[in-house]
């Protein structure tokens, strides 16, 4: 009796875990209601559309492939954006390393070297750790001066995207017989392997399901993540219980740099056959809201990551033979992230929930 009451407390709404993953449900719930609404005003057949943004993705091999694809860069974003943001630092410079780490990639990816394993990992290599220094210091003028990292980290993307511009287009790199804007072709030794045929699905999803791992033991797993943990909790009382803060702030930063540096040189690698990003490729805010998302939880990043890709690639494949636009998908992400982060949203029914336990408890 005592171990089904257990039981049943631990799967109640007044769980504090069980409570997150009920808010996310109704919250998808409540999105996708409000797409088929939206679908209603703009397309003649909206329930047709609406059942093919659902199943389309797993209907082809392809499709299907797509999916992952388009998940594997912005989970990467959102692990890096979850580490920032567990140590209590809103940094939002990953989108700015994206680019810039993209660069030195594509620097290194058109060159002649080595083979098929040493050129990749050479090409990813210089990408990390160029992302860990530039986050280093992001994570040295937070921890040493205090600096406002949302200020300091907007203005350091678009500094970010004229340097690289700079280098893409003043530098050896550039391919002057494209039409646009872009590097010479990388060599077929950059590529990373394809993983399944039929898809352009690379070692890249191996690597990021090892980083999902590694990310999960290092903060719940391990007294380094416990640390970060407390830091990102309350930083006084880290350092009054022996933590250093600034070696925290130094080494959470330098992990998120790479890890971004990461993300961006495997997309780069597997999808593309040279670097033509003129703009900052959005690739880091989405993994923000993947994180935001996820309660900046390694495992609901990547879940997250996943649907919204696959809603995504549902919506593309609609708008090929529809006037029904791509962009319907946003709706869901807006309303997914404006929910699930609301500190009020099914909050008084929780309470209400708690407040008949406590009642029964004491009667009994």
């Amino acid at each position: 009796m005592d171990k089904l009451k257990s039981l049943k407390g631990r799967l109640s709404i007044t769980n504090e875990f069980v409570f997150k993953i009920v808010k996310i449900l109704i919250s998808t719930l409540i999105a996708l209601g409000i797409t088929f609404v939206v679908l209603a005003l703009v397309s003649d057949h909206p329930l047709e559309n609406f059942i093919i943004i659902l199943t389309s993705p797993v209907k082809k091999l392809r499709y299907f492939g797509n999916t992952i694809e388009m998940m594997i860069p912005v989970a990467f974003a959102g692990l890096s954006a979850a580490l920032l943001f567990k140590m209590g630092v809103f940094n939002l410079f990953v989108e700015g390393l994206y680019y810039i780490c993209g660069v030195a990639c594509a620097a290194a990816a058109v060159q002649q070297i080595g083979n098929g394993f040493v050129h990749p990992l050479l090409c990813i290599l210089i990408s990390c750790l160029l992302g860990s220094f530039l986050m280093g210091i992001t994570g040295f003028l937070k921890a040493r001066y205090n600096t406002n990292e949302v200020v300091s980290t907007l203005m350091l993307n678009n500094i970010m995207l004229g340097v690289g511009l700079f280098f893409l287009k003043r530098t050896g790199i550039r391919d002057e017989g494209f039409a646009a804007v872009a590097s010479k072709v990388f060599s077929d030794s950059a590529k990373l392997d394809i993983l399944f045929p039929g898809t352009r699905i690379t070692v890249s999803f191996l690597l990021l399901i090892l980083t999902v791992v590694f990310v999960y033991v290092l903060i719940y797993k391990t007294r380094l993540g416990y640390s970060i943990r407390i830091t990102g909790i309350n930083s006084r009382f880290a350092h009054y219980s022996g933590i250093s803060v600034f070696a925290m702030y130094m080494m959470v930063h330098a992990i998120a740099g790479a890890i971004a540096g990461l993300g961006t040189s495997t997309e780069l690698l597997s999808l593309y056959d040279r670097f033509q990003w003129t703009d900052l490729p959005g690739l880091g805010w989405d993994g923000i809201l993947m994180a935001t998302l996820a309660d900046n939880h390694p495992v609901g990043i990547l879940i997250a990551s996943f649907g919204i890709a696959y809603l995504k690639k549902g919506a593309e494949v609609v708008s090929l033979t529809t006037n029904v636009p791509v962009e319907i998908i946003s709706i869901v992400q807006a309303i997914l992230v404006l929910l699930v982060s609301s500190q009020r949203f099914l909050v008084r029914f929780r309470e209400r929930k708690l407040l008949k336990e406590g009642m029964k408890d004491e009667l009994g």
